[in-house]
């Protein structure tokens, strides 16, 4: 994130809007996000489950999977995305997910360039980190979708 102190949330559609201009992945700090809430004092259980719940409504999810405190960040994404199919595969348990992320992988040279070029420009800067981060994941999503389509189509 560029400069949080300049983003501001009226509703959850503005987080997707967001989120959609950032590449569908983007980590915001809960202080932007629970003004959403309005007269929320506090972020107790409930406040945490109405985030996720109304993030949830406009085909965002987020990581943690439980909502975290003020203090705290929430790295949200879109549903459906070559993004959200990438998590989904690496949250995933069986055979089937390993394989996956093994394919893609193997297929996406590219993707552990842009991240080792990531982790050696991290001095100049987060911004660059941060594009580059999102330039390896999206080469990494797109190997993902071809592959995870692969995979469902030999088991359909």
């Amino acid at each position: 994130m560029k400069d949080d102190t300049a983003l501001s949330f009226e509703e959850f559609e503005d987080v997707k809007a967001y989120v959609e201009s950032q590449g569908n992945i983007a980590t915001i700090p809960m202080k932007i996000i629970k003004p959403i809430l309005k007269d929320c004092q506090s972020l107790g259980h409930v406040q945490r489950k109405n985030i996720s719940d109304g993030l949830k409504g406009v085909g965002l999810d987020h990581r943690p999977t439980e909502v975290p405190t003020v203090h705290e960040v929430l790295r949200v994404f879109k549903q459906g995305t070559k993004v959200f199919d990438l998590i989904q595969a690496a949250e995933g348990k069986g055979e089937k997910d390993d394989n996956a992320l093994k394919q893609i992988v193997n297929a996406s040279p590219n993707a552990s360039e842009k991240i080792e070029e990531a982790k050696e420009t991290s001095a100049a800067g987060l911004e660059d980190l941060k594009e580059k981060f999102i330039e390896a994941l999206n080469i990494v999503a797109n190997s993902a979708e071809k592959h995870l389509s692969q995979i469902h189509d030999s088991c359909s």
